[in-house]
């Protein structure tokens, strides 16, 4: 397990049964999981620690994650294998996004880990809902 990453599926009380990241009853696997290094964002030429310039720019490295995985299905489907004629379909596949890095985001922001105070969780949520509305609407869009 060495330099793999490790991941757990938790379920909560009221909410649907977890199977595992990204999977559900309505989506059979995940097809592939995608990376977003929000340090490297930050990092970036002209973001400096402006926080408001990362997040808008965050969209458009979500929009990048989007793009990678449906570039993959289209590989995947014109590669036409048996394996995904059989057991895996490939149409109730998910992309899996995963934004590393938060915390190291928020600190070089605001000077203190998310944990640190009410201000810096905010922002800490910020992002992530920007991200979560960000593929809500993308997977609307690609569902019809």
């Amino acid at each position: 397990m060495r330099g793999r990453g490790l991941g757990f599926a938790l379920d909560r009380p009221r909410r649907r049964i977890a199977l595992a990241p990204g999977v559900d009853r309505q989506h059979a696997g995940v097809l592939l999981d995608v990376t977003l290094n929000l340090p490297r964002l930050l990092d970036m030429t002209g973001i400096g620690h402006d926080s408001g310039l990362f997040m808008e720019k965050l969209p458009s490295l979500a929009r990048m994650a989007v793009r990678a995985g449906i570039q993959k299905r289209n590989y995947l489907r014109s590669r036409g294998s048996n394996l995904l004629a059989r057991g895996f379909l490939l149409e109730r596949a998910r992309l899996l996004v995963v934004p590393a890095g938060l915390d190291q985001v928020v600190q070089s922001l605001l000077g203190q880990r998310m944990a640190g105070s009410k201000l810096s969780l905010d922002l800490g949520r910020q992002i992530v809902e920007t991200l979560q509305v960000h593929f809500a609407s993308r997977n609307k869009s690609h569902q019809s």
